[in-house]
């Protein structure tokens, strides 16, 4: 009995642990997507014949421009100012 008990912390603590890495990991592609969506918008890295590391990872991470470029935009704060307008002045 009492090793089910343990058994069965391990297998919580490390479902807790799986699901952490995963959110840590989703986080830092909406920090990147900026970034890739530089590299994946410059032909000239592109057509290198030996692509450098961070267009393989770019790659890897959002596939095409598109897809990084729209999580780049996600990933930005969009606070919009408030407009006033005043009666006054539209005479």
């Amino acid at each position: 009995m009492n090793k089910k008990r343990v058994l069965t912390i391990i297998v919580a603590i490390a479902i807790i642990i799986i699901v952490r890495w995963q959110e840590k990991a989703n986080a830092l592609q909406g920090e990147d997507a900026c970034l890739c969506t530089e590299v994946l918008s410059n032909e000239l890295l592109l057509s290198r014949e030996q692509p450098l590391e961070v267009v393989k990872e770019c790659k890897e991470l959002f596939t095409n421009f598109e897809k990084a470029h729209g999580k780049c935009i996600e990933a930005l704060p969009a606070e919009h100012p408030e407009i006033i307008i005043d009666s006054l002045k539209n005479i």
